[in-house]
């Protein structure tokens, strides 16, 4: 099992540090998950660049859930342009990360695993990332500040989902 798991999360490197940019890419990662029990979810990203309508306000959004003690401890922000936004904190029983781990599948987050791209010097982050530890043990990571790898029908679900909770 400790094998499974250091292959699981054994870096394969593919980096390059030119002009600031760092490309990682973990090929080992699942591109599948097998678990749906999440544990721990957290995903930020930025709709700043998106420039067609969108069913979500623009700006950079912040969405935590974490199960502790039988319940669900979450939180919410968004910051706009302009610095206005508002944010929340909640608690929820356990079948609220149903309902996220429903908008994981829907949209397959799970194959953008084990990818991280960072641009240095970019203001404030124009991009997404995601992590999601699951019970079982398994995680799905991926990262990059410059290009969103969401899909917008995605972090609305996400974002509606999250904003019942207020």
């Amino acid at each position: 099992m400790i094998r499974l798991l250091k292959s699981l999360f054994r870096k394969r490197r593919a980096d390059t540090e030119d002009g600031g940019v760092r490309k990682r890419i973990w090929y080992d990662a699942p591109k599948k998950i097998v678990s749906e029990q999440i544990i721990s979810f957290k995903c930020e990203f930025s709709t700043v660049t998106i420039v067609d309508d969108i069913p979500i306000e623009h700006g950079v959004y912040t969405l935590f859930a974490r199960l502790k003690d039988g319940a669900v401890r979450g939180a919410y922000e968004l910051r706009t342009r302009d610095g206005s936004g508002e944010q929340f904190d909640f608690r929820q029983s356990h079948r609220f990360l149903r309902s996220v781990q429903n908008v994981v599948s829907t949209y397959d987050i799970a194959k953008h695993n084990g990818m991280e791209y960072r641009v240095s010097g970019l203001p404030d982050m124009y991009g997404a990332n995601i992590s999601i530890v699951y019970a079982s043990g398994e995680r799905i990571y991926a990262s990059d500040n410059q290009n969103n790898f969401l899909s917008v029908e995605a972090m609305a679900e996400l974002v509606k989902l999250f904003l019942q909770q207020k």
